[in-house]
């Protein structure tokens, strides 16, 4: 027995077997936050420090380009809004294993006088703990992934 299927335009022939139409995915929920911070005015500042043995590379997403940040310096960025994206990386990745290593991990801890949020880059060396990217929600809400 077959059946036709009319949705408009499309018309589908099923031979006894049920329509089947894929399912939504349903969104995951975020994990807890690494972190809360508070959000006077909804001004952030965020300090980043890379103490990964190598340049990295950041982008705080429509905010600014593409950045390197050399070992052992660190960057203040002030007046962001949330929410916020943090994406880094290392600036080059050795393909032989001979550069620096790949993976890299954000500390988070807040200045509680300034508010400042300090981002501190640190290799890592199990990719289970790995980030490149924060981000920050409207809340306040910090999660690294």
């Amino acid at each position: 027995m077959k059946n036709v299927i009319s949705f408009g335009l499309v018309t589908l022939l099923a031979t006894g077997a049920s329509l089947m139409l894929p399912s939504m995915a349903l969104a995951q929920p975020l994990p807890e936050p690494s972190t809360t911070i508070a959000l006077p005015q909804k001004s952030i500042t965020i300090q980043i420090t890379n103490q990964a043995g190598s340049a990295v590379e950041y982008q705080v997403i429509t905010d600014t380009d593409v950045r390197s940040l050399p070992d052992g310096t660190e960057v203040t960025l002030s007046g962001l809004s949330a929410p916020i994206t943090l994406i880094f990386q290392y600036d080059s990745l050795s393909v032989d294993g001979s550069g620096p290593a790949s993976l890299l991990t954000a500390e988070l801890t807040q200045n509680p006088q300034t508010g400042v949020l300090e981002v501190v880059f640190t290799p890592a060396t199990d990719s289970s703990v790995s980030s490149s990217s924060l981000e920050i929600d409207n809340q306040g809400n910090v999660f690294i992934f």
